[in-house]
């Protein structure tokens, strides 16, 4: 027997059986089920993400166009009584208002929409709208109310607090949610605050 009849006989290949075929094809499917099962929580925290991003853009925008209302000079400070000292001093506990003529619209700035409702003005919803003017891409609703401004006070060689009165100043507090269109208690929620001095101080 010759040397190139031994290696052909050592190297005869092995055909795969039906059983190692099978098991190869469900550990591919197995790999592809896993990986396909990944996109869907993926998609939900790019969601997610978007949603939260829009949130601290309109949440940064109300709060500054709120206050930018509040301390108008247009209006002889008569805003300060009407949308500052009149907010609640608590997080608004009651349920947003759902009847759409509970809601008057307050400003429209290019895509945006703010609504406002409540006996107090404690109550906005935003609408960001897309390209096509029924194409809604964000809404949330925004609680908002007052604390008291705290600052610490240097007097006579002694640190101490000095707290202003709700017309001097005021803590502006913001609780966004989103989206709105879920119950209040399904809904994603950041806070913001801002401190917001009387002009004339």
């Amino acid at each position: 027997m010759n040397s190139g009849t031994m290696k052909t006989n050592q190297f005869r290949h092995r055909h795969f059986s039906m059983v190692e075929v099978v098991l190869g094809l469900g550990l591919i499917a197995f790999g592809l089920i896993s990986i396909a099962a990944l996109f869907p929580v993926g998609l939900r925290a790019n969601q997610a993400a978007i949603g939260e991003t829009y949130a601290a853009e309109h949440a940064d925008q109300f709060l500054h166009l709120l206050k930018a209302k509040i301390v108008s000079p247009e209006d002889d400070q008569a805003n300060w009584t009407t949308y500052a000292a009149a907010l609640p001093t608590t997080k608004p506990t009651s349920s947003e208002p759902t009847a759409e003529s509970d809601w008057s619209t307050w400003l429209i700035q290019g895509m945006s929409t703010y609504m406002v409702a409540g006996s107090q003005k404690q109550f906005y919803r935003i609408r960001q709208q897309g390209l096509d003017e029924n194409d809604t891409q964000f809404q949330a609703v925004c609680r908002v109310w007052r604390t008291p401004v705290t600052v610490a006070h240097y007097d006579g060689g002694i640190w101490g607090e000095l707290t202003f009165t709700s017309d001097q100043a005021i803590g502006l507090n913001v609780e966004i949610s989103w989206p709105a269109d879920k119950p209040y208690a399904s809904r994603q929620k950041s806070l913001y605050q801002l401190e917001v001095y009387r002009p004339e101080l």
